[in-house]
C-alpha cells in the first residue's frame, strides 16, 4: 500500500492533520478553510435550512451546501449540534461534518483513527475507508473532518432493500401460479439462493470488522457505504469507545450490532 503523506500540527490547545493532497488544495486556494470555519461559526448557518449554498469570493469557483442537521442530547454536557456539509472546490467534492461536543466532537481524533483503520485493514479487499483529508479540534468542542466526497448508499439501507427483494421474492416463489413452469420456478430458487448468500455475506464482513476492530463503538451498517458494483464497504464516523464505560458489562449472547 502506498504510503500516504499525512502532515500533523499540535499546540497547546489545538489540533490539525491534513493529507498533503489537500494541503496542495489549501495552498491553490489560500483562504479556503479560513472561510470554512467563518461558515460555521456564522448566524447564518445557524438560521439555514438544508440546501441552502453560502459561496465563496471572487478569488474561485467554491461553494458550501448544509445537507444535513442533527442536535443530540448529551446527559453529561447538554445538547450538541451537527452540521453536515457539501464543499465543492476546483471541480471537487468533499464532506463537511462539524461538531460542537467537548467530549466527543473531534475532527482531529477521527483522522487520526481513520488513518490507522486504513492501515490495518490493509489486507482485506472488500473493506476501505471514506479518504480522509483534513481533522481539526480545538479545546472547548469546536471541531470539523472533512473527507472526500463519497456517493453510495448506506450498507444499513442497501441491507434493508436486500431483505425486501428476498422476502418479496419469497412470496412469488411460493404462488402456486397455473402458468408458473419448473424453469421459472427453478429461476427463482436460484435468484433466492444468491440474494440470500449476499446477505449472510454481508452479516459476516460486519462480524469480521467487529471482531478486527473492537475498540471502536458505532461500527455498524449506518456508518457504512456500500459500493455494490465492487462489493466493497467504505467505513466513516471513526470514535474510538472509553473503554471504562464499559467496565464489567458483557454484549447479550448471540447479539450483533448491525
Amino acid at each position: 500500500m502506498k504510503q500516504e503523506k499525512i502532515v500533523n500540527k499540535e499546540s497547546e490547545h489545538r489540533k490539525i492533520a491534513y493529507t498533503e493532497e489537500f494541503r496542495n488544495l489549501i495552498r491553490e486556494y489560500p483562504g479556503i478553510i479560513r472561510r470554512i470555519r467563518e461558515i460555521l461559526r456564522s448566524q447564518e448557518l445557524v438560521n439555514s435550512e438544508v440546501g441552502d449554498v453560502f459561496e465563496f469570493d471572487e478569488r474561485f469557483n467554491g461553494k458550501v451546501t448544509r445537507i444535513k442537521l442533527e442536535v443530540k442530547k448529551n446527559l453529561k454536557d447538554g445538547s450538541t449540534t451537527f452540521y453536515y456539509l457539501k464543499l465543492d472546490v476546483d471541480g471537487g467534492s468533499f464532506f463537511i461534518k462539524s461538531e460542537f461536543w467537548p467530549s466527543r466532537g473531534k475532527g482531529y481524533d477521527e483522522f487520526v483513527n481513520t488513518q490507522d483503520v486504513k492501515r490495518r485493514l490493509k489486507n482485506l479487499s472488500w473493506v476501505g475507508t471514506v479518504e480522509h483529508t483534513f481533522g481539526y479540534q480545538e479545546d472547548g468542542g469546536q471541531t470539523f473532518f472533512i473527507s472526500e466526497w463519497v456517493d453510495f448508499p448506506l450498507l444499513r439501507d442497501y441491507m434493508v432493500e436486500l431483505r425486501l427483494k428476498i422476502e418479496h421474492l419469497q412470496l412469488v416463489h411460493d404462488r402456486q401460479a397455473p402458468d408458473k413452469s419448473m424453469d421459472m420456478w427453478e429461476q427463482e430458487a436460484e435468484e433466492l439462493r444468491k440474494l440470500r448468500k449476499q446477505e449472510e455475506e454481508l452479516e459476516d464482513k460486519m462480524r469480521t470488522l467487529q471482531e478486527v476492530l473492537p475498540e471502536f463503538h458505532d461500527l455498524s451498517s449506518w456508518n457504512m457505504f456500500y459500493d455494490e458494483e465492487n462489493q466493497k464497504i467504505y467505513l466513516f464516523d471513526l470514535f474510538k469507545t472509553d473503554q471504562s464505560l464499559f467496565a464489567g458489562w458483557k454484549p447479550p449472547k448471540d447479539s450483533t450490532n448491525f
